[in-house]
């Protein structure tokens, strides 16, 4: 099992860096192509990094999203399997304290993104 988590972690991570490679490719080449009288070409490449790293961590989140779908379709069947018709109060449990708690996390993400995103007064607008 850990062998096969340090391939995940070792792809994912490879992935990572192709992506990243990428972007900070695309963003400079086009900040080359922007004239140097424009004031948003230094805006731009002073925010490539900071911006680069939030979208490469968000990158490694997709993987982690559909392969929990798959993971709990597996689990549930597997429940079903042992559990016959038993499985529906947990699920239904489950269900319901997620959609109750959905709001108060939506606003601590909210809270946590706007701290995050503080880029200081020199780059106001920039974001």
């Amino acid at each position: 099992m850990k062998v096969a988590y340090a391939v995940y972690e070792h792809k994912t991570y490879r992935l990572l860096t192709l992506y990243r490679g990428s972007l900070v490719t695309f963003i400079f080449g086009k900040t080359l192509r922007v004239g140097s009288t424009n004031e948003d070409n230094a805006e731009a490449i002073t925010l490539m990094s900071a911006d680069i790293d939030r979208i490469g961590y968000s990158m490694t989140l997709v993987h982690e999203v559909y392969a929990g779908f798959i993971e709990i379709a597996i689990a549930l069947w597997q429940l079903h399997r042992l559990l016959g018709i038993a499985i529906v109060a947990p699920v239904g449990w489950i269900i319901g304290m997620t959609t109750s708690n959905s709001g108060r996390l939506e606003t601590s993400l909210t809270t946590l993104y706007s701290l995050l995103d503080y880029r200081g007064p020199c780059c106001k607008g920039s974001s």
